[in-house]
């Protein structure tokens, strides 16, 4: 208000309102970009949580569908929940495990068949 009145008096009533409504528009503006910037990094950690449950291998089946279930259906508060809890009871899925459905994992590098061994006779020489 303060501003208000010293702006009045040195611009006039028109320009001092037009200063004031600057300033109001230019927070606002900055709030609602702080949100968009919080509702977004929310959004892609929320995404992150749930591919982590879909890549993990828990004790029993159900326990990834229940954390799937309580992700989607609390959205940035089921993520942080799981990710200070859920995430230490699973264990990354190399493929393979009993609850995954992928295959193992082939090995880096393969070993080549080893050539069957012939049993020669040795014939000794006099």
């Amino acid at each position: 208000m303060l501003t208000l009145l010293a702006a009045n008096n040195y611009y006039g009533a028109d320009e001092a309102l037009g200063v004031a409504a600057f300033g109001i528009t230019a927070i606002f503006g900055f709030l609602v970009f702080i949100s968009i910037l919080i509702g977004l990094l929310g959004t892609f950690f929320w995404v992150w949580m749930l591919i982590d449950v879909t890549r993990r291998c828990f004790s029993d089946q159900n326990t990834k569908v229940i954390w799937l279930i309580v992700i989607i259906f609390t959205h940035l508060i089921g993520a942080l929940i799981y990710f200070f809890i859920g995430r230490k009871t699973g264990n990354i899925c190399q493929g393979g495990c009993e609850f995954c459905k992928a295959p193992a994992a082939p090995s880096a590098s393969p070993k080549p068949p080893k050539a069957p061994i012939k049993k020669t006779r040795r014939i000794a020489r006099k």
